[in-house]
């Protein structure tokens, strides 16, 4: 691994609930960063974190664990967390070492006790948050109520950046809200992009107007062009998200099956 500037160093903090996901989050991370050869699974005990006897036989973590990957010109340290509430402090420590937090959440299950927590102890270190929403291939996903039970319960600043095509069994790709493109995941080594299609063009477009609602909320010069009807690009949304991730009033929605591995590029 070559060395890195400062400025290409990201050390996030994969937070939330037991059994919602993280540790399979970041194994499809480092496969598909090629930090390790074969997508590991907790379930088979091939997980390249949860590998301590205790964790192997509990199926959970119990200590935390560093993930290093190499992204884009990028070093990515995740650090994985428990999410049994007895390892607290193991998430209190990686929030203190990391600058940014990944809150997981379970599709079928929505916000838990240890959701809030996570929370509530990332705002209390003043870091950026986002949410994965995971396991949108299970029985019971759904990703509308998962997101208005966010935006509920933690503010309008709460804003999905990505769509799921399909729920449950249907569960097959993900649409980006910011290059208009969607992902299908196919049986080849490579995903297929594509256009939006017809049939859920008018949920993308509802999506990304919410999107481009709040971003230009604290952006005064993307909230004049949104008020005359300008066109506003990818790349004037992209840089006012950032600019509201970092100050805290943006607090971006992913999803996906880390099982799958859809929705996790």
């Amino acid at each position: 691994m070559k060395s890195y500037k400062s400025s290409n160093l990201r050390n996030v903090a994969v937070i939330g609930h037991g059994k919602t996901g993280k540790t399979s989050l970041l194994d499809a991370c480092l496969f598909n960063a090629g930090a390790v050869k074969r997508l590991g699974s907790v379930e088979e005990h091939t997980s390249a974190l949860d590998c301590e006897p205790e964790e192997e036989s509990r199926g959970m973590t119990i200590n935390l664990k560093l993930a290093a990957c190499e992204w884009r010109d990028y070093k990515i340290n995740f650090i994985d967390t428990p999410g049994y509430p007895d390892f607290v402090g193991e998430v209190k420590g990686a929030l203190t070492a990391a600058d940014s937090a990944l809150i997981v959440i379970s599709a079928p299950s929505g916000i838990e006790v240890e959701t809030e927590k996570a929370w509530r102890y990332a705002e209390e270190a003043e870091l950026p948050r986002a949410f994965f929403i995971n396991k949108m291939d299970r029985e019971h996903a759904d990703f509308n109520q998962v997101v208005e039970e966010l935006r509920v319960r933690f503010g309008a600043g709460v804003v999905p950046v990505q769509l799921p095509i399909g729920q449950e069994a249907a569960f097959q790709g993900v649409v980006d809200l910011l290059a208009l493109h969607m992902k299908i995941v196919t049986h080849d080594e490579e995903d297929l992009i594509a256009d939006i299609p017809e049939y859920i063009q008018g949920d993308v477009e509802e999506a990304r107007q919410k999107l481009i609602e709040s971003v230009a909320e604290f952006n005064n010069e993307l909230l004049e062009k949104y008020i005359e009807g300008t066109e506003i690009t990818e790349v004037e949304v992209a840089a006012a998200l950032i600019e509201g991730i970092q100050a805290g009033k943006i607090f971006p929605v992913f999803c996906g099956s880390a099982k799958q591995n859809i929705g996790v590029k």
